[in-house]
């Protein structure tokens, strides 16, 4: 095997080991002195990229490596890949190797041709993963799409709530009073892009049966505020609301669209 073809395969092994997330694998493949750079991160040092960038691996819904370019030591890699939610990417990278290991990665963020129809995409199955969740009584997969300093304004009390933990502890007290499964539909999804920010807005039904044994069929209207963040969409904000009857000031459930 020749010197390149040698560097190609190491090179190849980095991002299929990044894809499949194997610790151990991307361990041995990394110089003791690694660095990574990228508009996020100024050469930081092999300790830092495994507690900032490294949870991001395995997260992929697949990473395929498009074009390759050696020369001696250095190497840039043309590749693309979508985030589990189904966004998509195409970036560069050129990594600089030595002595059978990589020793430095500067990444060149890139975005699909089509991005803005590429968001809405990703947006949409977003919000369609989440409904499943919540169809699978999967608390962790709603939680999943949600970055960790989420601000929700919830349908019930308190006025707002930011602790992930306290939001999936309700999550999960709100399924178990569900006696089988829980009906989730989503309608009318309206979605909105601008580089890394997004709105999206549309009425959501849940039906079911709760342990009591009365029946549950309501709607009610949601927005969200995404950003895309290390390749992903997450949601940053998400506002849940009923419209009220002004002579009550009830909170009218019952409407339909």
């Amino acid at each position: 095997m020749t010197d390149t073809q040698q560097a190609g395969d190491l090179v190849l092994r980095f991002y299929a080991t990044c894809h499949s997330a194997d610790r151990d694998a991307i361990e041995t493949l990394l110089s003791p002195d690694f660095s990574f750079t990228s508009p996020h991160d100024d050469a930081i040092d092999r300790a830092t990229y495994f507690e900032r960038c490294w949870p991001h691996a395995g997260t992929f819904a697949y990473l395929d490596v498009k074009e390759l370019l050696i020369e001696d030591d250095t190497c840039f890699v043309l590749y693309e890949g979508a985030a589990a939610n189904g966004s998509a990417f195409r970036n560069i990278e050129r990594l600089q190797l030595e002595s059978g290991r990589v020793r430095s990665v500067e990444v060149f963020f890139g975005r699909p041709r089509d991005e803005a129809a590429d968001a809405a995409s990703g947006i949409r199955a977003l919000v369609e993963s989440q409904a499943q969740a919540i169809r699978d009584k999967d608390a962790d997969g709603v939680m999943s799409h949600n970055a960790p300093d989420m601000l929700s304004f919830d349908i019930v009390a308190p006025l707002r709530q930011r602790s992930a933990e306290v939001v999936r502890e309700r999550l999960r007290h709100w399924f178990d009073a569900f006696d089988g499964g829980i009906g989730c539909e989503v309608r009318e999804l309206e979605v909105a892009t601008s580089g890394d920010t997004a709105f999206a807005h549309f009425l959501q039904r849940f039906s079911g049966t709760n342990i009591s044994g009365m029946a549950i069929d309501m709607w009610v209207r949601v927005t969200m505020g995404l950003r895309r963040i290390g390749g992903r969409w997450l949601i940053v904000h998400e506002h849940v609301s009923d419209p009220f009857d002004h002579d009550s000031g009830m909170g009218l459930t019952r409407l339909a669209p």
